[in-house]
């Protein structure tokens, strides 16, 4: 029995030297919150376990399902959590150039792009698994982009910005990684790591050029991901300028307006600011649906540190968990603000049956009475 044991002992020991033991390979669940790249890529290459960095918003639906899933399922690995509607960095979504969530990337030990999952089904966290499991990109699940670039081309190219990224941070040059990269696409984000970049190494004229066309930028995600990155041009190409005097527009990037009846307009107001020093221009007001109305003006000036508070009703038309959008466009720094309503509908109120009240009796004068016979 004792030589038995140990030859148990002695497979057991190789198939873990070879990875085949399951709980060699699989590591438990360990979920951390906004901890920062380089802690966890030194945690991670310490127990050579690849990990994850998932992007959450905690008002949407698909990342709620995302979190209660994560837990139920155990996934193994671990996960660092970045809660969009929280942290005021954006970094990651400026990198993947998407505001989408939730977005699940898998790094290996090194800090290697693996694989970028998006959603939050079962299917995903299968996906998931397979890949801390094996740090092989997984075939069964696509990731759609706004670069228009198939997943296992963009997830190398992507990698390559991440590690430019991280130079920069460790105040590295990070020429050869921008090089390999901007041979196949070119995005705000790479033009903003390439200013630095140029700023770094004393290129003041590269690095004006690149936030000239920074500053070109005029689409709407755009405007959203990176008006961090548009003032950081500002700066370098007018560094007399003082960015803190400019206009800034603040308003709530999410009204709860909770139970809301079916059929029965709900008014509410939307504060606007101008935060800045500088008098401000509302440009115009969008509203992604019929069921939100809007009794103000479209187009005003607010002066500097004015409140205007928009007149507002919406009608829910569903009896289930609604999402809008208002988009409020502007002449500040974040030109293009985008405000989610957020309600629950809830099925019209029946009206108020009242208990009949049983007729009076009333002389039908149709109707005698015969005399009683004496």
């Amino acid at each position: 029995m004792k030589e038995l044991v140990k030859r148990l002992r002695a497979v057991l020991a190789t198939a873990c030297l070879l990875g085949l033991s399951p709980s060699c390979t699989t590591p438990p669940q360990e979920v951390v919150e906004g901890m920062d790249f380089a802690a966890l890529t030194e945690m991670a290459r310490a127990d050579g376990q690849n990990f994850c960095i998932a992007l959450v918003d905690t008002t949407d639906i698909t990342s709620q399902i995302y979190l209660r899933r994560l837990k139920e399922t155990a996934t193994p690995g671990r996960f660092c959590l970045v809660y969009k509607d929280f942290t005021k960095s954006n970094a990651y979504e400026q990198w993947l150039f998407s505001n989408a969530a939730p977005v699940t990337c898998v790094f290996s030990p090194h800090g290697r792009l693996i694989d970028i999952i998006p959603g939050a089904s079962r299917k995903c966290f299968s996906c998931i698994g397979q890949v801390v499991r094996t740090g092989k990109m997984t075939q069964e699940l696509a990731y759609y982009n706004n670069f228009g670039a198939e997943k296992q081309e963009l997830i190398p190219l992507l990698d390559e910005v991440m590690q430019a990224r991280l130079r920069l941070d460790r105040g590295e040059d990070a020429t050869e990684e921008l090089r390999k990269a901007k041979r196949q696409m070119d995005y705000p984000y790479l033009a903003y790591l390439d200013m630095q970049n140029a700023l770094r190494n004393g290129c003041q004229a590269r690095a004006d050029s690149l936030a000239g066309r920074l500053l070109d930028c005029e689409g709407d995600l755009e405007l959203e991901l990176y008006p961090e990155l548009l003032i950081a041009a500002l700066r370098t190409l007018h560094p007399e300028r003082d960015i803190a005097r400019e206009a800034r527009l603040e308003a709530p990037s999410v009204v709860r307006l909770g139970d809301c009846e079916q059929g029965v307009p709900r008014p509410f107001r939307l504060p606007l600011t101008n935060a800045g020093q500088q008098s401000l221009s509302v440009e115009g007001i969008e509203m992604s649906c019929s069921c939100l109305e809007l009794f103000d003006d479209m187009d005003f000036t607010l002066a500097p540190g004015e409140t205007k508070e928009l007149e507002m009703e919406f009608t829910a038309d569903q009896e289930k968990r609604i999402e809008r959008e208002i988009i409020v466009r502007n002449s500040g720094l974040f030109p293009v603000r985008r405000i989610r309503i957020i309600a629950n509908g809830r099925p019209p109120a029946k009206p108020e049956r009242h208990k009949r009240e049983p007729a009076a009796k009333h002389h039908n004068p149709f109707i005698h009475l015969k005399p009683q016979q004496q």
